[in-house]
Parts: structure tokens; C-alpha cells; sequence
């Protein structure tokens, strides 16, 4: 302005995000004659669009600037397939038995720091195998016992990425999982009782620390686990009346 450099000025800013998410699922169901058997195929195909921008709404000292000021813009996309197949057998008169496997592909477009901290467009693609199976007891119409073995593995989020670099960006996740329960309703009320083991590698914590970027960082710890029992109970002492 004039001969004076201003280096400072009051201003008010906004930010916002344009998002567009869109996409497909199917499916796919056979069963027998006997209706033993029942075989589901399907799957699905999603892309979320994210774009975030700045705008400088006004400025004390606004200079050469006219209207809104788009100061920053980041354009952010995933993309998220899977398949999957499930099968479900009934066994004699009193067992159920089911085995569920899915392949999951999850895909990022960002911009986020290279090697040097320098921001540069980048994409990961990652892969993962996801796999249960489960049976089912029923000892009458009322009471039924059960249990299952899963695999199930997630990505990072977004900023996992954007707000690091290639060396200190986390690991997806993976957890093994084994549950067992006990299920019985009556006419004067129900109870349930389920039991979970979960096992972690590479789950994603914060552990209070900032990345070479700055940020808060998420990282991986190798191994982790969770035990725990749930129990669930109903009681209807009187018919309109339930606790």
C-alpha cells in the first residue's frame, strides 16, 4: 500500500467442503429345494469426493484481493469395492453353520507430504481378506447356543495420510476375533450371556506424540487385545410391563 508493506491484517476466513458421495451394492441369493442351504453373492462399489477449500470473506487490508479469496483448495477421493460370498447349511434339526468371505480394496487420491515435506498428489491402494465362520445350536425354540471366528481388517483414515509423510504413515489394522453366547426367552423373560476375545495387530492409537509434520500421531501397536463378558437380561413380571 503506497511504500508500506503490511504484514498483518484482521480478516475473516470460511472454510468449506463440498462432498459427493456415490456408488452401487448387489446381491445375489440361491437356496435348495429343501431350503437347507442358502448361498448369497453380492458386493459393492462406492467413491466419496471430498473437496475442502478456504475462502478470505474480508479483509482489513485487502489489497489487489477482490470478493472471496480461495486461499487453499484440497481435493481428496476414495474409493471403496468389496465382494463377498456367504453360505448357510442347516445341519440335522439342530445346527446352523455359515462361513462368510469377503475381499475388500480401498483406495486414496490425496494430496500429503512426500519424503522432503514437500505436498504432492498421491494414492495408496490397499487390499484386504476377510473371512468368518460361525455355527449355531438350538436346543428347543427357545434356547439357542452359538459361536464364531472372524478376521476383519481396516484402513487408516484420510488424515493418517494427508497428515504425514511416507515414513511415519501407520499400518492398517487387523483384528482376529472369537465369540461364544448363550440366548433363552421365555414367557416371563429372556437372558442372553456373549463372550468376546479380540485380537489387535498393528492397532491404530494416539500415543500423544507429533509426526515430522506436526501433527498428532496415530500409530501402530503390535500386538493388543480385548476380553470381555455381556450379559443381557429381560424380565416382563407382569404382560405390560417389561424391565
Amino acid at each position: 500500500t503506497g511504500n508500506d508493506t503490511i504484514r498483518q491484517t484482521d480478516l475473516v476466513r470460511r472454510l468449506w467442503l463440498d462432498n459427493h458421495f456415490y456408488g452401487g451394492v448387489y446381491s445375489l441369493t440361491w437356496r435348495s429345494e429343501d431350503e437347507r442351504t442358502e448361498v448369497t453373492t453380492g458386493g459393492a462399489y462406492s467413491i466419496y469426493d471430498g473437496l475442502h477449500f478456504g475462502e478470505i470473506v474480508w479483509a482489513q487490508f485487502a489489497g489487489s484481493m477482490a470478493g472471496r479469496h480461495r486461499y487453499y483448495e484440497n481435493d481428496a477421493r476414495k474409493t471403496d469395492f468389496n465382494i463377498y460370498q456367504k453360505w448357510n447349511r442347516r445341519i440335522g434339526s439342530r445346527w446352523d453353520a455359515y462361513l462368510d468371505v469377503q475381499y475388500r480394496r480401498v483406495g486414496y487420491d490425496f494430496l500429503g507430504y512426500n519424503r522432503n515435506l514437500e505436498q504432492v498428489d498421491q494414492n495408496v491402494a490397499l487390499s484386504f481378506f476377510n473371512p468368518k465362520i460361525g455355527a449355531q445350536y438350538q436346543f428347543n425354540a427357545r434356547t439357542q447356543a452359538y459361536a464364531s471366528l472372524a478376521v476383519g481388517n481396516r484402513e487408516p483414515n484420510r488424515n493418517d495420510y494427508t497428515e504425514n509423510s511416507p515414513d511415519t504413515r501407520p499400518l492398517s489394522e487387523s483384528l482376529y476375533n472369537a465369540e461364544a453366547g448363550y440366548r433363552h426367552s421365555g414367557e416371563l423373560g429372556a437372558l442372553g450371556i456373549n463372550g468376546y476375545y479380540m485380537f489387535y495387530r498393528n492397532q491404530l492409537v494416539l500415543n500423544g506424540q507429533i509426526n515430522d509434520v506436526g501433527e498428532y500421531m496415530r500409530v501402530n501397536v503390535d500386538r493388543s487385545s480385548r476380553l470381555g463378558l455381556e450379559i443381557m437380561a429381560e424380565i416382563r413380571p407382569i404382560k405390560s410391563l417389561r424391565l
